[in-house]
């Protein structure tokens, strides 16, 4: 039959954003079902809004329910005509009328309660829905796929579920889950030496753990995906992946290896004219020039980043090139441009309400301040990060603006008022076991104390700094001489 040639492995994955669905050599796979096609990845970028799921599935028939009518029976070369006719209509980008016609094909399938028709259909339109947004409903047909698949002997289509699981996952913010379906993909595709599954699990995995900053499992991942994506001729995955191997390595602080990356993701994003890729991989360009000192160079390519990233809107890396911006004009002791640049990252933020972004803009904006001297505005910028950290409750940064209260008020030798604020400071540390912000709070009063000429409180304050202090230092040393014996 038909249907059992034309498997997922046949036609391949793709997992691209919802308005430019592609298949690769589809037509010739249609025509030859028993070869290998090469799928298609979706570019690095998340859709805020999550799409609301309809329920299109078919009722299954019931277990106990009588045999149907042979003659309401559709003929299975008819349901096989359908599911050719389905990938005829995703291959013309025609997404709706590919889902109504595979919708089609699954009720005919149950209808005729042939398994290998229906988990064929189900996992193609987990694959369809997923391109439609709608990945809520994604996750159900493709959880049906994997049910259906338990006794049909097709494990490609199983790695296309899972990973259509791992991606809808990613998409809804789901990132533990994501992971988890993602890492079963990867291991099924390895043991059937099934390449393009194991390729769209990777890239799964290493945008996922970048995303939750860890960095050196998303570098593990990448690499692993990058030689993948040259051999399968996958470019969007490709810059993907030189993309998320260059920021890990900047996190690592491979610095060297991280420009030599970007300046690749560069090369790749231009060729695929990728204006998102362009922007971050001139950024990272951008970061890795101010590791390294190139202060010249690194604002060269951040406004670069900057002026590309606002032109595609990217939001991400607009942030990352006013901080670098920002950072490498005050290296240059050039502090009215930084204040400018963290000024316009902090308009940035309110107007796209990332908050995250807005509490970052204020704690350096104030930091600007008190650095410049400007101790009236820096006391407003962390006012206001006062304000927003409770409301939104972020203690460690409550910590940092009642600590920029209490230095902006030294500075003005109000003395009373910035020992509160460090004391505020002390208390929130405390209240969230952070031993560097209780030492950092205690050494501040000692100061504060001392210049109020109370030498007892100021001692005080200054032993217990000096405890904690040498509490830190002996955890530190048992750690590291942990680590040497079990590396002997």
């Amino acid at each position: 039959m038909l249907l059992r040639l034309l498997t997922l492995g046949t036609v391949g994955l793709l997992l691209i954003s919802q308005a430019q669905p592609v298949w690769a050599s589809s037509s010739s796979l249609i025509a030859q079902a028993d070869e290998s096609a090469v799928p298609e990845e979706t570019q690095d970028s998340a859709i805020d809004d999550d799409a609301k799921s309809d329920s299109v599935a078919p009722d299954s028939v019931a277990p106990d329910s009588a045999t149907p009518n042979p003659e309401s029976q559709q003929p299975l070369d008819e349901v096989d005509q359908l599911i050719l006719d389905g990938l005829r209509q995703y291959e013309s980008l025609n997404l709706p009328e590919a889902r109504t016609t595979l919708e089609q094909a699954l009720a005919a399938a149950r209808t005729n309660e042939n398994l290998p028709q229906e988990s064929f259909a189900l996992t193609m339109l987990g694959v369809i829905t997923i391109n439609q947004g709608e990945y809520e409903t994604a996750t159900d047909y493709s959880q049906q796929a994997i049910t259906a698949l338990e006794t049909v002997n097709d494990p490609e289509s199983a790695v296309v579920a899972l990973n259509v699981l791992g991606r809808s996952a990613q998409l809804q913010g789901n990132l533990p889950d994501a992971i988890n379906y993602s890492q079963n993909a990867l291991q099924l595709a390895e043991n059937i030496e099934f390449d393009t599954g194991k390729l769209d699990a990777l890239h799964v995995l290493a945008t996922t753990y970048a995303a939750i900053g860890q960095y050196p499992l998303a570098f593990n991942a990448a690499q692993l995906a990058i030689p993948l994506a040259q051999s399968e001729q996958n470019g969007r995955i490709l810059l993907s992946s030189l993309n998320v191997a260059s920021s890990s390595l900047l996190d690592l602080e491979e610095y060297e290896t991280a420009l030599a990356v970007a300046q690749d993701a560069l090369t790749v994003a231009t060729e695929l004219e990728s204006d998102r890729g362009r922007a971050l991989a001139l950024s990272n360009q951008g970061v890795a020039y101010y590791r390294l000192s190139n202060l010249e160079k690194a604002i060269e390519l951040e406004n670069e980043a900057l002026k590309v990233a606002q032109d595609a809107g990217v939001l991400d890396v607009q942030f990352t090139a006013l901080y670098v911006l920002a950072l490498a004009h005050y290296d240059q002791e050039d502090v009215d441009t930084a204040i400018d640049f963290y000024q316009r990252r902090l308009t940035l933020s309110r107007e796209s309400e990332s908050v995250g972004a807005e509490l970052q803009s204020l704690l350096w904006l104030g930091s600007a301040y008190l650095d410049s001297g400007r101790y009236t505005d820096a006391i407003a910028s962390f006012d206001e990060l006062s304000t927003l950290s409770e409301t939104r409750k972020q203690p460690a940064f409550q910590r940092w603006s009642q600590s920029g209260l209490g230095f902006a008020n030294v500075q003005l030798q109000d003395y009373p008022t910035a020992q509160s604020h460090f004391e505020q400071a002390l208390d929130i540390a405390k209240s969230i076991n952070d031993r560097v912000g209780e030492f950092e709070s205690l050494n501040l009063l000692a100061q504060v104390h001392q210049a109020q000429n109370n030498a007892e409180q100021a001692e005080e304050y200054a032993t217990q700094a000096a405890a904690i202090q040498a509490e830190v230092q002996a955890e530190v040393d048992a750690q590291a001489e942990s680590s040497t014996a079990n590396e002997e």
